[in-house]
């Protein structure tokens, strides 16, 4: 029976492993899944080997007057182009495409990253996506990112934001993790890890699963911060808890 439903598991497998612990699939789900309005990449329905953008909207109420901001940013994190973009009416539960031709800012990049956030005139920001691109939109080469050099993370313990999870079982605990603005380029594909120590004789698995990070396998520029929340559904017995960073080229703290 299970191998007439192979869809199923096989889906389920790409979100979550067999002890529960997320993938870079579940955050990738999430993000694009996580807002009502939702700006991202298209494809151009022509078959032109480029990338355009457009907004997702399935929420109740119009937008009108809303601006794009699209930041080109190199490996290191600095900026080497912004655009702004004058979004004119989304409708409710539909599809806007804002930019129908993305061009490539730089021929002396081969790999970029693309910022996108969404905003009203008021400044509230209605939407954020980004996208590592390469050069050649249907033939990307990522090679580049495999030089980067390992960065350092700071970790420090945030504000308590201890909350219930509504039948006193659970809580969320809040991080703080920083790159230094001398760093030489951006960390990439960041994961956090909680994990139960267990005596140096003992094979036992010792990470605390299921334990649901805000985000997963994301990046952080030189400069800048990130706050991450951790919440566990359930009481954990352990005395001590370690929460461990590593990544790409993240120097595992």
């Amino acid at each position: 029976m299970r191998k007439s439903q192979a869809p199923w598991p096989t889906f389920r497998g790409a979100l979550y492993e067999y002890y529960l612990e997320a993938t870079g699939g579940f955050y990738g789900a999430r993000a694009a899944l996580n807002e009502q309005v939702h700006v991202q990449l298209h494809w151009n329905e022509n078959g032109a080997p480029e990338w355009g953008v457009d907004l997702v909207h399935r929420g109740r109420v119009d937008i009108v007057d809303a601006e794009l901001m699209v930041t080109w940013r190199d490996l290191r994190g600095q900026t080497i182009y912004e655009a702004r973009v004058h979004l004119e009416e989304s409708k409710a539960n539909a599809v806007t495409s804002i930019v129908n031709t993305l061009p490539w800012p730089d021929d002396a990049h081969e790999v970029l990253l693309l910022g996108l956030v969404l905003q009203t005139e008021g400044g509230e920001v209605l939407s954020r996506n980004e996208h590592w691109l390469g050069k050649v939109p249907n033939a990307p080469n990522y090679g580049r990112i495999g030089s980067l050099e390992t960065v350092s993370l700071e970790l420090e313990r945030a504000e308590d934001c201890s909350q219930s999870s509504g039948n006193g079982s659970g809580h969320t605990l809040c991080f703080r993790m920083s790159l230094s603005k001398d760093a030489p380029n951006v960390a990439f594909g960041i994961v956090a890890e909680l994990t139960c120590p267990k005596e140096k004789s003992s094979a036992e698995d010792d990470r605390v699963l299921p334990a649901l990070f805000s985000d997963g396998y994301f990046f952080l520029r030189p400069g800048t911060q990130k706050n991450l929340e951790l919440f566990l559904p359930f009481t954990v017995s352990c005395q001590e808890m370690v929460l461990t960073l590593g990544g790409w080229n993240v120097r595992t703290i």
